[in-house]
């Protein structure tokens, strides 16, 4: 038993000895992650995990967010399902779109007061008020109350 015991402390001394001899071999961040290779893609269409169980859904929500050129205007989606794309004047969200106004408009009042608006069709101001899609924005007050 003695015999057997000191066989294998000295076998696991050997190999330990053996392992810390080696000196390692300097290698550069390429070399590194070349040397870790590369993963192997798996199928995504199985409806199984391994052994038969059911495998674990997970959800992946996004939201785009941008700026348009035009008057600065603001668009943004959500998308619960991960599904979001954009481009230089829209946002998509789920397949619904929302795109950037292709117009603004500004009215400065005489009284300092100021009317803004976008639009997505057309887009128009007066001295006194701005209308965008049909729809008129504020009016300024005539220049004879201005003094």
């Amino acid at each position: 038993m003695k015999r057997t015991g000191l066989f294998i402390v000295l076998t696991l001394c050997f190999c330990t000895a053996a392992a810390w001899a080696q000196t390692p071999v300097p290698m550069d961040k390429a070399q590194f992650l070349a040397s870790l290779g590369t993963p192997v893609p798996m199928a995504a269409s199985s409806s199984r995990a391994p052994h038969g169980r059911k495998p674990i859904q997970t959800k992946s929500t996004c939201t785009v967010n941008l700026t348009c050129d035009v008057g600065a205007y603001h668009i943004s989606c959500t998308s619960p399902n991960g599904n979001c794309s954009a481009g230089p004047t829209w946002v998509t969200c789920d397949g619904n779109t929302t795109t950037c106004p292709v117009c603004s408009e500004t009215a400065e009042c005489c009284d300092g007061s100021s009317f803004s608006c976008v639009g997505w069709s057309s887009c128009d101001s007066t001295l006194r008020s701005v209308t965008c899609d049909g729809h008129t924005h504020g009016y300024c007050p005539p220049l004879r109350n201005c003094g």
